[in-house]
């Protein structure tokens, strides 16, 4: 009688599980967000929420968890139950560059987190004074070699992704420049139009308008393809192979979710940034919706990827945030 009761209970165990997949998602879901409410970040979230609430007829929140360099959020994702109901919107900074920036994480980026959908790639932009002598990214590299150690950068700030392309540029093209770090894209580049420093990496939402108003000359961008928004600046890598860094945009869940709820969160994703009218949504902040797109799988090597190669440009110019 006791067997057959716990056979009962396992076929009820097995019964269940598949019902609730079905039924997923029965109640609101929390997406968390580890910037600040205004930010690309969270505008990109935002657009990709509302649409996934449309779609899945369940509302999904943004949660704006800030603090830590982002490390504050996600911990509280990768310690969150498994069930779909609380989700991370990642980005490149505490999903791979905090691993090698910070000596200690409250969370595993790799272990604690599964990557579900790569939303948006961004580069950053290469940019200098309209009256700059530089019309190409060879001709400042050349300038730069002839006098090592006067031409300056500025970045948004230490540990950043326009900070880590200025330090991954000196790198591969064998330069000696000063990193002049700001409190975000603004101040830097205002600081290169008004020839305070000699150039910048501002985030490509940040560059377009003064790029196109003629404030600033775009000389590469950082992407491993053209910016969509840009179209007619050259990468990096076409003057120095090979070369590549960028931001990325990202859906994460508890390590553990069930098969059936990632199914889910990746389809919804990925119909929500190809909706035409949030790309074009995208594409004015300078984010780039990524083609083709990525299964889970192909999301989590791109994020193994980055993060080792983040690794190697963050130890090689020796920043810690801690």
């Amino acid at each position: 009688m006791f067997k057959f009761f716990v056979a009962l209970v396992m076929l009820g165990t097995f019964a269940v599980n598949p019902l609730m997949a079905q039924t997923y998602p029965s109640k609101p879901i929390r997406m968390v967000v580890t910037y600040a409410p205004g930010g690309i970040t969270d505008s990109l979230a935002r657009a990709v929420a509302a649409k996934m609430s449309d779609s899945m007829g369940q509302q999904v929140i943004v949660d704006n968890r800030v603090g830590g360099s982002g490390n504050i959020g996600s911990a509280m994702v990768a310690k969150a139950a498994p069930d779909g109901y609380t989700i991370l919107f990642g980005a490149n900074g505490p999903q791979a560059a905090n691993v090698s920036l910070f000596a200690k994480l409250p969370y595993d980026p790799v272990k604690d987190l599964t990557p579900v959908a790569l939303v948006g790639i961004s580069g950053v932009v290469l940019v200098v004074a309209q009256t700059a002598p530089y019309n190409n990214l060879q001709e400042l590299i050349s300038a730069a070699k002839a006098k090592p150690g006067t031409l300056t950068f500025g970045s948004s700030g230490a540990g950043g992704t326009p900070h880590l392309a200025g330090e991954s540029l000196k790198t591969s093209a064998g330069l000696d420049m000063i990193h002049v770090p700001y409190k975000g894209d603004a101040p830097s580049v205002v600081d290169v139009i008004g020839g305070q420093v000699t150039m910048a990496f501002p985030g490509t939402g940040s560059a377009v308008a003064l790029v196109r108003g003629g404030k600033l000359k775009a000389l590469a961008v950082s992407s491993s393809r053209r910016s969509e928004a840009l179209p007619s600046v050259p990468t990096f890598a076409e003057t120095l192979p090979g070369f590549e860094l960028v931001g990325w945009f990202g859906i994460f869940l508890p390590a553990g979710a069930p098969s059936e709820i990632l199914a889910t969160l990746h389809r919804e994703a990925l119909k929500a940034v190809n909706d035409p009218k949030i790309k074009e949504q995208f594409l004015k902040l300078g984010v780039d919706v990524p083609e083709p797109p990525l299964s889970p799988m192909q999301f989590k090597d791109f994020q193994l990827r980055d993060i080792a190669r983040l690794g190697s440009v963050i130890q090689h110019a020796k920043v810690k945030l801690d």
